[in-house]
């Protein structure tokens, strides 16, 4: 099953909404791919106002994430930061909660309830 990527732009805040399993291959590629496009046109918002890209990851539509779907995470959170951008993840399934308290990266990620709570972290009204 392909992943389903869409994307909800909001002044500096992009949202994407990902529905299927993150797994090695096609769809942590797919992912990768997304993320790198939102953060070359971010570039384009950081150089015209200034804005610092938020990245909010909405995971409550993914069924499923191996080893490679929590690689491909760990990766785009470092291209992100190395971009002066910002990830978050929102709205963890139980079985996505637990493999990141399992695999420590839960002291890694900002970790939010809603995608509402994630955005007003961020500091934009968006």
């Amino acid at each position: 099953m392909a992943l389903e990527i869409s994307e909800i732009l909001s002044g500096p805040v992009t949202v994407l909404a990902l529905k299927g399993r993150i797994t090695l291959g096609e769809n942590t590629q797919a992912l990768r791919n997304r993320v790198t496009l939102a953060l070359d046109n971010a570039k384009w918002h950081k150089e015209r106002w200034g804005w610092t890209l938020c990245l909010i990851l909405d995971l409550a539509k993914v069924d499923f994430m191996d080893s490679a779907g929590l690689g491909a995470l760990v990766g785009i959170y470092a291209t992100a930061r190395h971009h002066e951008a910002v990830m978050k993840l929102a709205n963890l399934t139980k079985m996505l909660q637990e493999q990141l308290i399992i695999t420590k990266l839960s002291t890694v990620f900002d970790v939010y309830n809603s995608v509402e709570e994630a955005k007003a972290s961020c500091g934009s009204p968006g």
